[in-house]
């Protein structure tokens, strides 16, 4: 962390950088997971297979993909109606690839997890958003904070549904330096000088609405 950050960076951008873009950025992978691509291949080849029954092309095999088989039929029964010989084999792996898919969509909840995923992944891009606008501010701390507030509730609610990319849940810097320096950079260069610093006393930054402490009494 200390080589993405500069000695003279102001405390907002230190904040951004240490407490809550490493997790706007784990956030961002969500879409990443595996589940997440397996829901899609699964609804795209669910989509598939209803608009070619629909279409009155192979019944019975999309029929059988969707777990449908014919009472007197078996899956190889099918199979061997529908393929030439020379495509057997392949439709029979095919068939062993896709019941295995299924088995997993059920079984890891892929359907429901794919679909929370990209719902919390809108609303971190939506976050993105209102840091933008937070950042033009002279004075962006206070609603930075309240930025990061909702953020963690996002993440906690990640984490509670077991779509979290990374476990333990605080993003490795190994797998977001590259992503976070250039947020950072970012940041740095549009917003910094901008923002207010705190006032310099003595060659030493003071907040300028903390009052000093009392002073005891001198004895006489």
């Amino acid at each position: 962390m200390s080589s993405i950050l500069r000695p003279d960076d102001h405390e907002v951008l230190r904040k951004l950088c240490n407490e809550l873009l490493p997790w706007m950025i784990g956030g961002g992978r969500l879409r990443r997971q595996w589940f997440v691509k397996l829901g899609a291949i699964y609804a795209y080849a669910g989509d598939l297979g209803a608009a070619l029954a629909g279409l009155g092309l192979a019944p019975p095999v999309v029929a059988m993909f969707e777990a449908k088989l014919p009472a007197d039929q078996s899956a190889l029964e099918v199979l061997r109606a529908a393929l030439p010989s020379f495509l057997f084999p392949a439709g029979v792996l095919g068939v062993c690839i896709w019941f295995t898919v299924r088995v997993i969509v059920g079984q890891e909840k892929v359907v429901a997890r794919a679909l929370l995923a990209k719902e919390l992944s809108r609303s971190i891009n939506g976050f993105y958003v209102e840091l933008e606008q937070a950042l033009h501010l002279p004075e962006p701390i206070a609603k930075v904070s309240e930025i990061q507030a909702s953020v963690m509730q996002k993440v906690q609610d990640a984490i509670s549904q077991d779509i979290w990319p990374f476990d333990p849940p605080p993003p490795p810097m190994a797998a977001i330096e590259s992503e976070l320096r250039e947020k950072v950079d970012e940041y740095r260069t549009k917003y910094m000088l901008n923002w207010k610093r705190p006032a310099q006393v003595g060659g030493i930054e003071r907040d300028p609405n903390l009052t000093a402490a009392p002073r005891a009494p001198a004895d006489e």
